[in-house]
């Protein structure tokens, strides 16, 4: 499958975008799909995630996946960073059917399900403590599904605290996806657009 790939640099931000595919759902199981995110340069910052797979799934169940995240703060201002995402409703445009069923909300939910904990030679491993941590499960908002309302406010999913998270870091992050029990099976994948952007301070 190809994946539609972007990517934009604004005032040091780092913003990656790229296709998530999803399994197809199946009334019993499922078989397994991938997400490509593409991870960009900008100023002294940077971000990047590697493809995911998700395993098998019935419907009603969650199904999850893993990423290899790579983070750099060359800045050596002792900041910190943050990362934020949001996501298009999944759609399979072949077909014309949205995973969900709402026209306010998304009802199948995309999660980073722990701190990922990046380590690496010359990196100060990112610690979540302090103004801006976060809890987890953490939600990505995702656009309601069946609507063309447009994609919500990125929420952050990680942070690096202050003095923490400089130099090149790397580790595994988790991403769970629920499936709604009425989902309607289809022989090609749905798909979303998520898209993550770095950015100083947490």
């Amino acid at each position: 499958m190809r994946f539609r790939d972007r990517k934009k640099e604004m005032a040091g931000i780092v913003i990656g975008v790229a296709a998530i595919a999803v399994f197809n759902a199946g009334a019993l199981a499922a078989t397994t799909g991938s997400v490509t995110i593409s991870g960009t340069t900008s100023g002294s910052y940077s971000a990047g995630f590697t493809n995911i797979t998700f395993t098998a799934a019935t419907l009603g169940t969650t199904t999850s996946g893993t990423s290899t995240i790579t983070t750099a703060d060359t800045s050596g201002t002792n900041a910190g960073w943050n990362i934020t995402m949001n996501a298009t409703a999944f759609y399979d445009s072949t077909s014309a059917t949205y995973l969900g069923t709402s026209s306010t909300t998304a009802n199948d939910t995309l999660t980073l399900n722990a701190y990922p904990s990046l380590t690496g030679s010359g990196c100060t491993a990112p610690t979540n403590t302090g103004t801006g941590a976060v809890s987890y499960p953490v939600t990505v908002p995702q656009e309601p599904d069946t609507s063309s309302t447009a994609v919500p406010t990125a929420g952050v999913v990680m942070i690096a605290a202050a003095s923490s998270g400089e130099g090149s870091c790397s580790g595994t992050g988790t991403f769970d996806l629920v499936i709604p029990a009425n989902a309607t099976p289809e022989t090609t994948a749905y798909t979303s657009t998520l898209t993550s952007t770095i950015a100083s301070g947490p």
